[in-house]
């Protein structure tokens, strides 16, 4: 079993927001009953022993974090 969380922090109004990015994300999630993973979802992640990183992204979706050019 793959037991890798895969996330993807976005900046929302300034403050960091984690979003889900693989199954296992979203299946933590659904239980948590949010649409984002919260401090406390990844520390119960990481106390079941799954691995959590963070999914790489793409240049358009950095320049729109950090405000550059489209």
């Amino acid at each position: 079993m793959d037991k890798v969380v895969l996330v993807h922090v976005k900046s929302v109004y300034g403050k960091a927001v984690v979003y889900p990015a693989n199954d296992i994300a979203e299946c933590l999630a659904g239980i948590a009953g949010t649409k984002t993973l919260t401090a406390r979802t990844l520390g119960c992640a990481d106390h079941m022993g799954f691995e959590i990183k963070l999914a790489e992204r793409d240049i358009q979706d950095l320049t729109s974090i950090l405000g550059g050019p489209r």
